[in-house]
């Protein structure tokens, strides 16, 4: 167990996992990358298994990451149920992509029509959000407020999904991310003042301080320069950047990070589908 701070990539198997764990590598921290398999990601990381949908694996891996490297002070929730249904794209009133946890429903305008056992795998996804950031808490706080690694951040990786109007036929993908997005600002706002910590500053004569808050949590979505799903512009490179930019932040700021192809932040308005 060594003295920098530790990162726990959940969901690992994808580009996306795979390049934010080495850029935090890079970065100096110790890396444990999660997949449901377990699978081994090279010297330098720590290779866990973990399934989010059995709450049991969750606990465990969280164990096994404190029990090698330490509490992690950044976790990176970036599970996705992928439906083998749909290997082709979609259309999005004008946009496009290649669908990642998406399942048709049986009749597109009858969200009633979705299996109950579809509806709550998809439900169990955007609830296992819940599950993920209670272990990193506890992680949390077990760490020195202003020892390494500190802010502690739960960055979830989102998509524009939450923002869109509802409609039946994206019940699948806007029930995962809606729930997560939805816990995400609930978790930002609730824990603010947590193991918060006063800076002063002297200016001239007078005294002034900061709150640095130290547990933060995001939603942070790739979207294309129109404010559009990425389709192929989709980067792990560019989830690395922004995530890297996160974890430099000086306050939480917002919950909803919004960044394009090149990992700089989006800059237009927050779009919703009509």
């Amino acid at each position: 167990m060594g003295t920098s701070p530790v990162a726990f990539v959940i969901g690992a198997g994808n580009v996306i996992g795979q390049a934010v764990g080495s850029t935090l590598k890079d970065e100096g921290y110790q890396v444990a990358l999660g997949s449901r398999t377990g699978a081994n990601f090279g010297d330098g990381f720590l290779s866990v298994k973990i399934d989010v949908l059995e709450p049991a694996t969750v606990a465990a891996a969280f164990d096994e990451v404190t029990r090698h490297l330490g509490p992690p002070a950044v976790v990176v929730f970036n599970r996705e149920w992928c439906s083998s249904m749909i290997p082709r794209r979609h259309a999005l009133d004008g946009f496009s992509f290649k669908a990642v946890s998406f399942e048709h429903i049986p009749t597109e305008d009858d969200p009633l029509s979705l299996p109950r056992e579809a509806f709550e795998k998809h439900l169990a996804l955007g609830t296992a959000v819940f599950d993920a950031a209670r272990h990193a808490l506890a992680g949390f706080r077990k760490l020195d407020p202003g020892g390494a690694g500190s802010p502690r951040s739960f960055i979830v990786t989102g998509n524009i999904a939450p923002f869109w109007v509802p409609k039946a036929k994206y019940l699948t993908i806007q029930l995962q991310k809606v729930i997560a997005a939805y816990l995400t600002e609930l978790f930002a706002g609730s824990y603010r003042t947590e193991g918060v910590q006063w800076v002063f500053h002297k200016i001239d004569e007078s005294i002034y301080c900061d709150a640095d808050d130290v547990v933060r949590f995001y939603f942070a979505l790739q979207v294309t320069a129109q404010g559009g799903p990425p389709e192929s512009e989709l980067s792990g490179e560019a989830h690395a950047i922004a995530y890297k930019r996160i974890l430099e932040n000086s306050s939480q700021g917002e919950w909803d990070v919004w960044f394009v192809a090149d990992g700089s932040p989006y800059t237009g308005d927050k779009p919703g589908l009509p």
